[in-house]
């Protein structure tokens, strides 16, 4: 709820307006309840009914006492009441009942006249009693005009029920009706007809007037307390609660006035904006939902309100910024800032939730939520967009890339997660690959080993130390053997072990789901998912048993190692006798302990070679596995690519000026550049590189030709392999980027001119109607005032009730012809910014947009007197 005096915080608002409203003083409305309390029960009708303005319109009648007292009432309820009178106007056959709505200057002024009760006296003059009964005035309707012309105040007119006899269409035939519709003053003051009913009779009046018509209100005309908001209701727009903005949502092309209650369109916005410390400090920007224009001469703090409000959210730079204007903008928001200043950003989300983002300089942002802190809850905004000033035209390459990237917004999250995700697969397999990358020279080299073994223990068998040794042999061996297995199993375990802790978190993760249309299926979901969450606790028992062997396993090779070492004596004797048997055979000069070792070393070789067998036929598998995924991996940028083709035809088809012509893997200039950054010191020429970029599509198929590739390139060939392979796990989880051609009316947006493209940009962003929040710094920049009101703020006013637009601007042409809900008017003088917040209804705003976007008053006034010489 709004404090009462705060009514219009967030700009303009619709709200009921009856125009037609009678009280006790007038003779025809009744009353039974006491005077005293009368002002308090009247408002609290009103307010019942939920009108936010009303008219007081006494049959010739305006009582000064009793108006003040309650329009004091009224204030405290944030209601505002106007004075008026519904004047019988003689003219015609039964006189012609007309509501005159006057300014309040009226009856407030220094002079403390009331002015209205003076030109009743005028106009019933001679006349007694006239205000308490339809008697009819002095003058006809154009001598009322006339008349109350000469008070030189503001006034408008609203003819009450039209098609009564007492009314305007009632009491004149058509002759009479188009002679008034020719009359300028008649056109100036007549602002409305209350309660038309008939359409044809609204036709045949329209048919009189010409191309002049004025809007149509209602009014409940009560004549009982109870008969207050009773009717057809009207509602107006308006930003502040003064005669001009209620005269201003009366006229026909202000598009302020309804007869049905304008439902909002639902969506998430920034409600405010506020600093502490820095050139802003305690300054607070309230938003409204719609549209909001920052306004200032050059230098006033209209780009640093919007880059702090950039730096909170923490919405990205565009990745083409240049150096200089990225420093710009950083220390813009420095500079604002100050040290230790913060940026408090209040949001509202499409269910109108209310959170509130914390950002200090140089620190991370906070999202509270009810007062508390929320760690990894996201900014509730929906496909926000920001431009700063020139983001919105550039003629870097890749510009366009970046466009329909920001375009598009979230709508490819989900496909790029799973993309990330796939690309670690790819680059897991291919760690694993380089892993085994050395087989050929590992298997090459135990070979060579175990022919040297071999040989030498041949030595040892000539002279019968094999027979020997056998059993010395044979335990080492076994224990080798063993001590592998247990390893093995040992690997096992722990592998086992951290497999089902990762997988129980999962599991445990999962809560239980709750419905209400699907209650049936969702039980069964939830007692599978109990089931499910029982299998790592009996797996939990299949790996204590697992580990209990793999401690016995342990055990065993003790023992067997144990058993070994007993025989370490006879052993021992065995090696002293047979080497006294070969001194003694021919002097042979023969250790017998080599032998053992030899054998211990051929154990251990051949166990290698059938490892290096085993993890060939892995590294088999491995391949095998990375073409699978890298086919997975292609297909999901594949379905990318589709789904940008889906969402740029939307694009297209929301408009026909703009098109977008997407290429997928387009980017072959990116794509050599990343093949040539891999492959800095190789020597190979880039028209070498080229020829292989230009005949595949990426480096996928790079990979999957690269045999016939290296052939063809002769002598290089074994080069570009050796580089290739070092960069693989890079290089086939890069994605050659797409690229995207936009025309503007059939012609590449690049060759148009920089006006013409910032026109073409514009208008496309605004067509898209997908994003809550568009954010845009100077959105004129480059643009003609053509352009801007014929087709940009066309396209605005019907757009805003949708998406929250937030301009910093220049032109008049936005806050103005855009008829901007809220405006802030900038000013930096002293090393202090100032902000002036308000509606454009507010008198205050529209001084500041007269003499910051017009030149004050003296040129404004000055360039309209030349305009109308020019007319002339």
């Amino acid at each position: 709820m709004l404090e009462k005096g705060n009514f219009f915080v967030h700009g303009s608002r619709w709200i009921r307006a009856d125009f037609h409203l009678h009280t006790r003083r007038d003779k025809e409305f009744k009353d039974m309840g006491s005077e005293k309390d009368f002002i308090t029960r009247y408002i609290a009708e009103i307010k019942k009914a939920e009108i936010r303005v009303g008219i007081i319109t006494n049959h010739n009648k305006f009582d000064r006492e009793e108006f003040k007292a309650l329009r004091k009432e009224a204030k405290q309820e944030d209601i505002y009441l106007m004075p008026g009178v519904e004047l019988s106007v003689k003219d015609g056959r039964n006189g012609i009942h007309t509501l005159v709505i006057f300014h309040e200057n009226w009856i407030d002024n220094k002079e403390n006249t009331d002015y209205i009760k003076s030109f009743l006296g005028l106009t019933f003059a001679g006349q007694t009693g006239y205000d308490n009964s339809n008697a009819r005035s002095n003058h006809d309707l154009l001598e009322t005009l006339r008349e109350l012309d000469k008070f030189e105040k503001e006034y408008l007119l609203i003819f009450a029920h039209v098609e009564d006899d007492s009314g305007l269409w009632g009491a004149l035939d058509g002759g009479r009706i188009t002679e008034l519709g020719k009359n300028e003053l008649f056109r100036f003051r007549t602002a409305a007809f209350q309660k038309v009913r008939t359409r044809d009779k609204r036709e045949k009046v329209k048919s009189w007037f010409g191309t002049w018509y004025p809007s149509e209100v209602e009014g409940s005309d009560p004549k009982t307390m109870h008969e207050i908001g009773r009717g057809e209701p009207t509602f107006v727009k308006i930003g502040a609660f003064t005669f001009e903005a209620v005269q201003f949502a009366l006229k026909p092309e202000a598009d302020r006035l309804s007869d049905k209650v304008i439902q909002k369109q639902v969506h998430s916005w920034v409600r405010s904006v506020s600093f502490e410390g820095g050139i802003l400090d305690g300054k607070r920007l309230d938003l409204s939902d719609e549209m909001n224009c920052l306004i200032g001469i050059r230098g006033s703090g209209k780009s640093a309100v919007l880059e702090c409000l950039r730096f909170a959210l923490e919405f990205p730079l565009p990745e083409s910024t240049e150096e200089l204007d990225l420093k710009y903008k950083q220390d813009l928001v420095r500079f604002a800032l100050g040290s230790g200043g913060k940026v408090v950003v209040h949001l509202e989300d499409a269910q109108g939730r209310h959170f509130e983002v914390r950002r200090i300089l140089n620190e991370r942002a906070d999202i509270y939520f009810d007062g508390e802190l929320r760690p990894g809850v996201r900014i509730p905004l929906k496909n926000p967009l920001f431009f700063g000033q020139k983001e919105l035209v550039k003629r870097g390459e890749g510009s366009e890339r970046e466009l329909v990237e920001r375009l598009l917004g979230s709508k490819l999250d989900a496909i790029r997660r799973e993309i990330a995700s796939q690309r670690q697969r790819v680059i897991d397999v291919v760690a694993n690959l380089n892993k085994l990358k050395n087989l050929d020279t590992l298997e090459q080299e135990y070979q060579s080993k175990s022919k040297d073994t071999e040989f030498r223990l041949g030595l040892f068998r000539k002279y019968g130390v094999e027979q020997q040794l056998r059993r010395q042999v044979g335990f080492n061996a076994d224990v080798t053997h063993a001590r592998r297995v247990a390893d093995v199993v040992d690997a096992f375990v722990r592998s086992f072990d951290t497999f089902l802790m990762e997988q129980e978190s999962e599991l445990v993760a999962q809560s239980k789901l709750e419905s209400k249309e699907n209650a049936d299926i969702i039980a069964d979901i939830n007692a599978i998912l109990d089931k499910i969450r029982k299998a790592p606790a009996d797996a939990r028992q299949v790996l204590s048993e697992a580990r209990n062997d793999a401690r016995v396993l342990r055990e065993k090779l003790t023992e067997l190692e144990r058993r070994r070492e007993a025989l370490k004596d006879d052993f021992a004797a065995i090696e002293r006798k047979l080497s006294e048997q070969l001194q003694q055979a021919g002097g042979i000069s023969i250790r017998p302990d080599d032998f053992v070792k030899l054998n211990t070393e051929l154990q251990k070789t051949k166990l290698a070679l059938e490892e290096i067998t085993k993890s060939r036929l892995r590294k088999n598998a491995l391949r095998d596995e990375l073409l699978k995924e890298l086919k997975r991996l292609s297909g999901m940028w594949h379905q990318e690519f589709k789904q940008i083709e889906t969402e740029i035809k939307k694009l297209n088809e929301s408009q026909t000026a703009l098109r977008i012509i997407p290429h997928y893997k387009g980017d072959k200039v990116a794509f050599l550049k990343e093949l040539q950054n891999h492959f800095r010191g190789s020597k190979l020429r880039e028209a070498t590189l080229k020829s292989i970029i230009d005949s595949h599509a990426d480096f996928i198929s790079v990979y999957e030709g690269l045999d016939t590739i290296c052939i063809n390139l002769g002598d290089s060939g074994d080069i570009f392999r050796k580089y290739f392979n070092e960069a693989k796990a890079s290089l086939l989880s890069w994605q050659v980027p797409n690229i995207f051609q936009i025309e503007y009316h059939g012609k590449e947006l690049r060759d148009h001119s920089l006006g013409q493209r910032a026109s073409a940009l514009i208008l496309f962003i605004l067509s898209q109607r997908d994003n809550d929040v568009i954010i845009i710094d100077q959105p004129e920049d480059d643009l003609d005032n053509q352009t801007i009101f014929e087709d940009v703020i066309k396209l605005l006013r019907s757009l805003k009730k949708g998406i929250q637009f937030i301009f910093a601007t220049h032109n008049a042409n936005f806050p103005v012809l855009g008829d901007a809900e809220q405006i802030g008017a900038c000013a930096f003088a002293g090393g202090i910014a100032d902000i002036q917040i308000g509606s454009i209804d507010e008198p205050g705003i529209q001084k500041a947009i007269v003499s910051i976007m017009e030149g004050g008053h003296e040129a404004f006034a000055r360039r309209k007197e030349i305009y109308q010489l020019w007319k002339q």
